[in-house]
């Protein structure tokens, strides 16, 4: 998705993965259902610890929040609202969605909707969203990249204001946001998004098998990389 001129960009650090809970946590405590949250990022960049954090804002039990590679779908319900946690990493196409009832939980007027690998059905998903990315930076530090594009001014100032006096966020531009985090040069929409070319993306990979990155969740036997 091309963000739009009017989107609010949001720029922060997490050093630790309860720093990338608590924007979750803020994101979700603030922010009323319905709305769709879009989670990009590498393999072990806190994608679902950003998910159990959205959880605990909804005062749902983050224990029971994990990743739902292998099932698509899991739907976490609360009191008053209900959080719906999928993963399209293994997906091929939408015509998945249609056999968890994609297109009737985006109509409930109390459901969060967190999306892991967003982009891979970009297609299906509203353009009006929160999107969230995170980079590896180093071994628990993670620099996440808000993007709001939801029409309503107040509600994304909301946001900034909650993210700014709660997690040390910032506002950011266009131009400063389409930065690789590998090389730092300028980027453009394409697969390998949050870097600029698969070159800068295997450079990161190389990070991950040098050993400066760790995983926030266990890795299964037959998950496989897609590089």
């Amino acid at each position: 998705m091309v963000p739009s001129i009017n989107a609010t960009r949001i720029r922060l650090r997490s050093d630790s993965p309860e720093d990338t809970e608590r924007v979750g946590e803020v994101i979700a405590s603030i922010e009323p259902a319905p709305i769709l949250i879009a989670i990009e990022g590498e393999l072990g960049a806190g994608k679902t610890r950003l998910v159990r954090g959205l959880a605990r804002g909804l005062g749902i039990d983050v224990e029971d929040v994990s990743s739902p590679t292998f099932i698509l779908c899991c739907r976490h319900d609360g009191q008053n609202v209900s959080l719906a946690h999928l993963d399209a990493y293994r997906m091929t196409g939408t015509q998945e969605l249609d056999t968890i009832g994609f297109d009737e939980m985006l109509e409930e007027e109390h459901l969060v909707m967190a999306v892991e690998w967003a982009t891979r059905i970009d297609d299906a998903i509203p353009s009006e969203r929160i999107e969230i990315r995170l980079a590896h930076r180093a071994d628990t530090e993670r620099a996440i990249e808000i993007i709001d594009t939801r029409p309503c001014e107040k509600a994304r100032a909301r946001l900034l204001d909650a993210l700014t006096i709660r997690c040390n966020a910032r506002e950011s531009s266009l131009a400063e946001s389409n930065h690789c985090p590998s090389c730092g040069g300028s980027i453009e929409e394409n697969e390998a998004r949050p870097f600029c070319s698969r070159r800068c993306r295997l450079a990161d990979l190389g990070n991950w098998l040098g050993g400066r990155y760790s995983i926030s969740r266990p890795m299964h036997n037959d998950e496989e990389l897609s590089d």
